[in-house]
């Protein structure tokens, strides 16, 4: 059995892929940003046991390193990273130049890279370095 962290696993694409994982036996830290309802409902959804649930906003480095921190206390180790958290096109990120002014926009966007491509690469990050020193000598 091997040990994964989800992120964004509240429903979706996450919850499918959360789903899948646990049929094939795998055990689960199911992660959610802000929809920690729709994430108990994932984790009943799941098969097997021992899967738990980690919560925060993975645009904060410091976050996102309790994140890890979490799953890894609570499953033992983190084995495998399916970094799937993200901002899904809406009013929250709609940033259209000609309608929004340019603090909003800045906001907007800031946002969307520190959730989308700067979280994934922190937690891809923190988790190599615990597989590395899982692997170390000594």
């Amino acid at each position: 059995m091997r040990r994964a962290l989800v992120t964004g696993a509240s429903r979706g694409i996450g919850r499918a892929t959360a789903i899948a994982l646990s049929e094939r036996g795998e055990q689960l830290a199911v992660h959610y940003g802000t929809h920690r309802d729709a994430a108990e409902e994932t984790l009943s959804l799941l098969h097997g046991d021992g899967h738990v649930l980690v919560g925060g906003d993975l645009s904060d480095p410091a976050s996102a390193q309790r994140v890890v921190q979490e799953a890894e206390d609570a499953l033992g180790q983190i084995d495998m990273l399916v970094n799937n958290a993200g901002i899904a096109p809406g009013e929250e990120t709609d940033h259209p130049v000609a309608s929004t002014d340019y603090a909003t926009w800045q906001q907007r966007f800031t946002r969307m890279i520190d959730l989308d491509l700067t979280a994934p690469a922190n937690l891809s990050y923190l988790v190599a370095r615990s597989l590395i020193a899982r692997e170390a000598p000594g």
